[in-house]
C-alpha cells in the first residue's frame, strides 16, 4: 500500500568568496579563494505548497550558503613563511581522526540505549537468571561507556598536540603559493580588467 504524504524539495546552492588573512607568524597579507556547497530542504504536506516549499528549500540553502562562506577557512598557510593561522589549526584539529570521536560517540550512545531498553531485555529472556541478565546488561553498558570514554580520551590526546605548522616547511609554502597570492597583488589584478583566477 502507498500512503502519500508530500514532497520533499531540495536545493543545492554554491558559491565562492576571497578571504583575506593576516599571518599571525610575520604578519604577510594574503588572498585565497574558498568555496562551498550546501543543500537546503523543505516539505510540502501533501503537496498544496509546492511552490512555497521550492523558495523555502532554495532560500535555505542561500542563507546556508552565506552563512558558511562568512565563518569558514580552508587550510591555507601563509605564502611568505608557510604557517598556518590559529583558526586554520583549530580547523585542522577537528577534522585529525574524525573517525574516533564518532566510534566513540556510538559506542557510548550504544551503552546509553542499554541502560534504556534494560528493563525490556530483563524481562525478554526467561532462560536466564535474574543474576546473569542485570550482570549481562549493566556489563554491556559499562563495557561500552569505558570503550567510549577511552577513544574519546586518546582522540583528545593525540589532537591536543598536533598542529599543522610542525609539517615540512617546503611542502607548507608550496600548498600556500598553489592555492594564495599576497593581497597587494590580488587587489593589483582585481582592478585590472582581467580580473583574477586562482
Amino acid at each position: 500500500m502507498f500512503l502519500y504524504l508530500g514532497n520533499d524539495f531540495t536545493t543545492t546552492a554554491n558559491g565562492a568568496v576571497v578571504k583575506f588573512v593576516q599571518c599571525d607568524q610575520c604578519g604577510h597579507e594574503y588572498a585565497y579563494e574558498l568555496s562551498r556547497s550546501v543543500q537546503g530542504r523543505a516539505f510540502s504536506v501533501v503537496g498544496l505548497h509546492n511552490r512555497e516549499a521550492a523558495d523555502r528549500s532554495s532560500s535555505k540553502a542561500q542563507n546556508r550558503l552565506q552563512e558558511l562562506l562568512k565563518r569558514a577557512c580552508d587550510l591555507v598557510p601563509c605564502p611568505q613563511c608557510g604557517w598556518y593561522q590559529e583558526p586554520m589549526v583549530a580547523r585542522a584539529k577537528r577534522r585529525r581522526l574524525r573517525w574516533m570521536r564518532e566510534l566513540g560517540r556510538g559506542v557510548g550512545f550504544f551503552g546509553l540505549s542499554i541502560l534504556f531498553w534494560g528493563p525490556l531485555v530483563y524481562f525478554g529472556f526467561d532462560r536466564m537468571t535474574p543474576g546473569i541478565k542485570l550482570l549481562l546488561g549493566f556489563g554491556t553498558a559499562c563495557g561500552a561507556a569505558i570503550i567510549s570514554a577511552a577513544l574519546l580520551g586518546i582522540r583528545h590526546a593525540i589532537i591536543s598536540g598536533f598542529t599543522p605548522n610542525d609539517e615540512p616547511l617546503d611542502q607548507r609554502i608550496a600548498l600556500a603559493r598553489s592555492r594564495a597570492v599576497s593581497k597587494e597583488e590580488y587587489l593589483k589584478s582585481a582592478g585590472s580588467h582581467s580580473g583574477f583566477a586562482f
